[in-house]
């Protein structure tokens, strides 16, 4: 089973071209305004186990995990911990401010579909575990569209350095993700309204 196929599986609702776009962010590094990486987990006899893909945004020193998964149907006892180490390890070494990406939430106010809950409340606290924790009062988790159901949060793990960030930090970071990987599936009004919220920013 290769990358592109447990992209399917794990994340069916991903248009087809987002992901044969992945394979262009790899190829096309500059125009992209940042760096793709993929770790793979395989077994001895060379069978993916699961996968990450990173992006590294050098210009602003922090790096964006776009997709971690481990292949559905396999025993997956602590894969997923093993990417999500080596991707923190890579985000280190690169000396960057941390590392970012999004979880679905668990507050039912923001997701109609209850039943997901639960699953979101487990995908946080294995996060948690590694010290990465919610971004609040940013307003990221704002549906693009009014029918949206379950915005993500973004989500920074300091890597252990218990370094926090200034808002005039935040506020670079998150116009970068916004504009450079959502630019391709967001209309230019549906960013001009996001990003309009983003000055509104206040940090506690």
């Amino acid at each position: 089973m290769n990358v592109k196929k447990i992209i399917r599986l794990q994340f069916p609702a991903l248009q087809a071209n987002e992901i044969e776009n992945i394979s262009q962010q790899m190829v096309n590094q500059v125009k992209k305004k940042y760096q793709t990486s993929l770790v793979v987990a395989d077994d001895f006899s060379g069978n993916i186990r699961g996968f990450a893909i990173l992006l590294y945004m050098s210009d602003l020193k922090f790096c964006y995990l776009d997709l971690i998964a481990v292949t559905p149907g396999k025993p997956t006892s602590g894969v997923g911990g093993a990417i999500y180490e080596r991707i923190r390890e890579e985000a280190a070494s690169l000396g960057t401010l941390g590392l970012f990406f999004e979880c679905l939430p668990d507050d039912p106010m923001l997701c109609r579909d209850t039943s997901i809950i639960d699953q979101n409340m487990k995908r946080l606290a294995f996060y948690e575990r590694f010290g990465a924790y919610p971004i609040i009062n940013t307003k990221y988790e704002t549906p693009v569209k009014p029918e949206n159901d379950c915005p993500p949060y973004l989500v920074y793990d300091d890597l252990g350095s218990g370094r926090s960030l200034s808002a005039a930090e935040l506020k670079k970071i998150i116009r970068a993700i916004l504009t450079r990987k959502y630019s391709l599936y967001c209309s230019r009004n549906i960013l001009r309204r996001l990003l309009t919220a983003l000055r509104m920013i206040r940090l506690s």
